[in-house]
């Protein structure tokens, strides 16, 4: 379980790293992904009322994204080895 845990605390990090890394990327050289990015950002801050900067939220959702695909990765990775257990 402690394995478990590590793992996931790790991307946790390594994915809010990540997205602040990648959303300074997409501001400086993609600025129609940052404005869609902003823009989702703002409605989802409206429809729900938290209480977040809409840049702040944009980091949230991304490091999110990028939490899914490591997830999804990860599982794919130990399929094989659940299945081939004795």
């Amino acid at each position: 379980m402690k394995k478990h845990a590590i793992s996931h605390g790790l991307s946790v990090l390594i994915c809010t790293i990540a997205s602040a890394l990648l959303i300074d990327i997409i501001r400086q050289y993609i600025p129609v992904v940052n404005r869609f990015l902003y823009d989702l950002s703002a409605r989802i801050l409206y429809v729900t009322g938290l209480p977040f900067s809409t840049a702040g939220f944009s980091l949230i959702m991304l490091a999110s994204i990028l939490a899914v695909i490591w997830g999804m990765a990860f599982a794919k990775m130990h399929q094989k080895e659940f299945v081939n257990r004795p």
